[in-house]
C-alpha cells in the first residue's frame, strides 16, 4: 500500500512453504503487472513477495479447499482495498477470483518512505532516534541528519539550523556526553530545525474522501451511508485525519471496518470506540456497517502487541461527534424500538425505514458532489478577468453545471450553496482556494472605543480590518498628514450622480473597476424594501442636483424596491421630484447575455402581477415573465433573475454601458471653486514643508520621558475614566508645555 497503484495476488502455498509455526504459509505477491495465473513456484520479477503464517488455512488440510473456505481471505484483501483507493487488489483461491479495482488510481498519501517532518517529534522522540544513529555506529554529521527532515533537505537550510542550534560542523556522537545524548543540545536543534520548516497540512496524509468511503461501505450491501471527516492538529501538535461512515445492510451481524494509517485493524482498538458504539446503540447483532479511518503521523499504543491504540483526548472527543453524527438517524430508530420494550431488536419495518431514509439523503450527497466538482469552473467564470466574485454570482455559475450532472436536481434553498456547500469547498481545498477573492455579505458592524472606526463584518470589512492592525510602536515621528482632496463633504463639488444597488456585496467588486473613482459616483445599497432613511437619502441628494442610478434584480421585488425608491410613503414624502433612473435588469438585458431564470412562487390569493401595473415603464412581456401561471388557489408561479447571474465582467461592462448611454461623466467645479481650491492648496505646499522642517528639528532633539509617566497617566485616567490612555498622554504633555518658561 506503500507504491502507486498495485495488484496483489494471493495464493495459498504448498505445505514446503510453510512457516516456522507449523502453519501454512500465505504468498502474496504485490507487482506492477496484472497476471492471470500464479503458480507457487513461479518467479515475479519487479514484485515483493510477502509469506504470511495463515492459521485459517490449516484446517483446509482435512476438509478440503472449496470457495467459502476462503472467505475470510477474500474479507481480508476487501478490507485492505477499503483503505487504499489507489491499489487493485486481486485474490485466486479455491478456484475462484475476486478482484477490487483501484478507484482512485492517482491518488496519494504520505508514504514511509517520504522525509519525516522535524514538528512531528519531540525532545524525547528526537533524542531516541539521534541514539539510535549513534549506537549502530553511523557517524553522521548534524548537517545530513538535519537534511533527511521534510524541507530542510537544501543545503542553505541545513547550514543556518546547525549554526543556529549551535552545531555547525559537529557530528551526531558530538551531541552524547557521559553516554547520554545532552537534551539541551537536542532541544535547541529540534527547535531551530522547526523554525525552519514548514507545518504539514493534515490533508497531505492521504484523505480516502467520501466517494471511495461510501464505494467501500455499499461492497458490503449497505445504504443509508453517511460520511463525516475532520482534519486537524491535536494538542501535541500532530496532525490527524479521521474519516467515519455508516450504512445499514439488509441483514446479517455488524461490520466493523477500522483502519489506522491505511492499513486493516482486525480488533477494534479502543475502549473507547467500544463505548462510542454502545452510546450510539450499535450491537454485535445489527444489520450494518462501521467505518472508522485514522490517520496521523506518530501512533501511540498501551502494549507491547500495539492492539490498544492510545489516542489524544481531542482525537477522541473528535471520533466522537463524527461517530455520533453519521449514527444519529440509527440511534434514533434504536430508541424509538427501545420504547416499544424491544431495547436490542429493530424491526424489519424500521431497517426499510434506514435503508429508505437514503434517498434524501443520497440526493443531497450526489448535489454537494456535483457542486464540487462544479467550483472551480464556477469561480473562473463569475471572476472572468477581474478576479473577484461575490459567493452569489459563484452559486450562478455554479447551478447549471450541477443540473446538468444530477439530471435536473440542484439546491433548494441559495443560501446552502453559499454558506455551506462554498465555505466548505473553500476549507477542504485550501491550496486550491488559496487565490480565490470570494466575498460575502456583512452581517453585522464592530465599532473601536475612542478612534473612529466602524467595520463592516462581512469578508472585505473584516479583511481590511485585521490588515490594518497595528499598536503604533512601529510608528515613525513624521509630519502630520495633510489631505491633497479638497474637504468636501456630500455632493457638492464631489459627484452628480449615485448607484443605488437593492442589495449588498458587490463593493469589492466595484472597487476593484474603480467604478466610484473613475465616474466620480456614490455608491450606497439595501438589504429588502427601501427604508424611510433610504427615501430620505434620495430626496435630499435629488434637491441638491443628483441622480439616483438605480440597479435592481429582474424580478417583482427588485420593481417594486425601484418604484419605491421614488415614491411618497406614510412616513416619507417627497419635497421635490425625485431624480431617479432604472438602469435594470430588464428582459432585454436577460434575453441578450443569455443569464439564467430560476422559477419563484408566489403565496397569496391576488395575481402578484397587480402590483407590478403600479411601475412605470414595466412592460406587459415581462410582467408575464415573471408571473407566469396561477397554480392553486393562493398560490402563483413566475421566473425571477438576479443581478448575480451575471458574472464580474458583464455586471462591470453592463454598468459601464449604461453610465455611457446617460452621459455619466467626471466631475470639475465652476471657476470660483477652483480658484479657492488653488490658494488652499498653495496654502498646504508651505504648510507640509514647515512640518517636515519643524519634523526633522524634533528628531534632532532628545526628548526624554518623565520618569514617573505611567503614575501620571494611571492618575489621571481614575480621574477622568473617560479618557483614551493617548488621550490622558496628550494632556499631561500638554500641561508640561504650559509649564515650560
Amino acid at each position: 500500500a506503500q507504491t502507486p497503484p498495485l495488484p496483489l495476488h494471493s495464493i495459498p502455498a504448498r505445505n514446503r512453504n510453510s512457516s516456522k509455526t507449523g502453519h501454512p504459509s500465505l504468498l502474496m505477491r504485490v507487482g506492477p503487472n496484472v497476471m492471470s495465473e500464479v503458480g507457487p513456484n513461479q518467479v515475479v520479477k519487479s514484485s515483493t513477495v510477502i509469506r504470511v503464517g495463515w492459521r485459517g488455512l490449516a484446517s483446509l488440510l482435512k476438509c478440503g479447499r472449496d470457495a467459502e473456505s476462503y472467505r475470510s481471505l477474500w474479507e481480508l484483501a476487501q478490507d485492505f482495498a477499503a483503505f487504499n483507493p489507489h491499489t487493485r487488489f486481486t485474490v485466486i483461491a479455491g478456484g475462484k477470483r475476486r478482484e477490487w479495482t483501484a478507484t482512485q488510481p492517482e491518488w496519494r498519501k504520505w508514504r514511509t518512505c517520504d522525509q519525516t517532518s522535524a514538528h512531528w517529534y519531540d525532545t524525547e522522540n528526537l533524542t531516541e532516534l539521534i541514539g539510535a544513529y549513534v549506537r549502530v555506529g553511523q557517524r553522521r554529521t548534524v548537517r545530513d541528519f538535519v537534511g533527511e527532515f521534510a524541507g530542510l533537505s537544501g543545503t542553505q537550510k541545513r547550514a543556518a539550523v546547525s549554526r543556529e542550534a549551535g552545531l555547525a560542523e559537529m557530528h551526531l556522537d558530538d551531541l552524547v556526553s557521559n553516554g547520554r545524548v545532552d537534551p539541551g543540545k537536542v532541544e535547541r536543534l529540534l527547535a531551530s530545525m522547526k523554525g525552519h520548516s514548514r507545518l504539514v497540512k493534515p490533508q497531505r496524509l492521504g484523505i480516502l474522501g467520501q466517494e471511495h468511503v461510501v464505494h467501500a461501505i455499499q461492497s458490503h450491501r449497505a445504504a443509508g451511508i453517511h460520511y463525516a471527516r475532520q482534519a486537524g492538529t491535536d494538542e501535541n501538535g500532530l496532525p490527524y485525519v479521521l474519516e467515519v461512515g455508516f450504512g445499514v445492510k439488509g441483514d446479517g451481524p455488524r461490520k466493523l471496518l477500522f483502519g489506522l494509517n491505511h492499513s486493516r485493524v482486525i480488533n477494534v482498538p479502543s475502549q473507547h470506540l467500544w463505548n462510542i458504539l454502545a452510546n450510539c446503540h450499535v450491537q454485535v447483532f445489527d444489520p450494518v456497517v462501521v467505518f472508522v479511518h485514522q490517520t496521523t503521523p506518530r501512533l501511540s499504543f498501551t502494549d507491547q502487541g500495539k492492539g490498544t491504540i492510545n489516542n489524544s483526548a481531542r482525537i477522541e472527543e473528535v471520533t466522537t461527534r463524527l461517530l455520533t453524527s453519521v449514527t444519529k438517524d440509527f440511534a434514533k430508530e434504536k430508541r424509538r424500538a427501545a420504547r416499544r420494550e424491544r431495547q436490542d431488536e429493530l424491526s424489519a419495518v424500521q431497517v426499510e425505514r434506514l435503508r429508505s431514509s437514503i434517498k434524501k439523503y443520497s440526493e443531497k450527497q450526489r448535489i454537494k458532489k456535483a457542486a464540487y466538482a462544479a467550483m472551480p469552473e464556477a469561480y473562473r467564470r463569475a471572476s472572468e478577468g477581474i478576479e473577484t466574485a461575490n459567493a452569489r454570482q459563484v452559486m450562478y455559475q455554479a447551478r447549471p453545471l450541477v443540473l446538468k450532472a444530477t439530471g435536473g436536481k440542484c439546491w433548494k434553498n441559495s443560501s446552502y450553496f453559499t454558506q455551506v456547500l462554498l465555505p466548505d469547498y473553500q476549507k477542504e481545498h485550501e491550496e486550491e482556494c488559496a487565490h480565490w477573492d470570494i466575498t460575502f455579505d456583512a452581517r453585522g458592524h464592530l465599532r473601536e472605543p475612542h478612534v473612529v472606526v466602524n467595520v463592516d463584518l462581512g469578508t472585505v470589512g473584516v479583511r481590511n480590518y485585521v490588515a490594518s492592525w497595528q499598536d503604533g510602536t512601529k510608528t515613525t515621528l513624521e509630519s502630520p498628514p495633510i489631505l491633497d482632496t479638497h474637504p468636501t463633504c456630500g455632493p457638492m463639488n464631489r459627484y452628480k450622480y449615485a448607484l443605488f444597488i437593492e442589495k449588498e456585496g458587490f463593493d469589492t467588486l466595484l472597487a476593484r473597476a474603480g467604478i466610484a473613482e473613475n465616474y466620480d459616483i456614490a455608491i450606497f445599497s439595501s438589504k429588502g424594501m427601501s427604508t424611510s432613511a433610504t427615501r430620505m437619502l434620495v430626496d435630499k441628494l435629488s434637491q441638491a442636483g443628483v441622480t439616483v442610478l438605480v440597479a435592481h434584480d429582474f424580478d417583482r421585488a427588485g420593481f417594486l424596491i425601484r418604484h419605491y425608491l421614488s415614491s411618497d410613503s406614510r412616513r416619507h414624502r417627497f419635497a421635490a421630484p425625485p431624480r431617479v433612473i432604472d438602469l435594470g435588469l430588464r428582459l432585454v438585458d436577460v434575453k441578450r447575455m443569455g443569464l439564467q431564470s430560476e422559477p419563484v412562487e408566489y403565496s397569496q390569493n391576488k395575481n402578484p402581477g397587480s402590483a407590478l401595473a403600479q411601475v412605470a415603464g414595466i412592460t406587459g412581456a415581462e410582467i408575464n415573465f415573471l408571473i407566469r401561471e396561477h397554480v392553486a388557489q393562493g398560490r402563483w408561479r413566475g421566473e425571477r433573475v438576479e443581478l448575480n447571474a451575471m458574472t464580474s465582467r458583464q455586471f462591470i461592462d453592463w454598468l459601464e454601458a449604461r453610465f455611457r448611454a446617460l452621459g455619466v461623466i467626471k466631475v470639475i467645479p465652476d471657476k470660483d471653486t477652483l480658484q479657492h481650491a488653488y490658494r488652499r492648496a498653495v496654502l498646504y505646499a508651505c504648510i507640509r514643508r514647515a512640518a517636515e522642517q519643524l519634523t526633522e528639528q524634533a528628531r534632532d532633539e532628545r526628548i526624554e520621558p518623565p520618569p514617573d509617566l505611567n503614575t501620571r497617566i494611571a492618575k489621571l485616567l481614575r480621574a477622568k475614566p473617560f479618557l483614551s490612555w493617548d488621550e490622558a498622554l496628550n494632556q499631561i504633555v500638554s500641561a508640561i508645555n504650559n509649564q515650560s518658561p
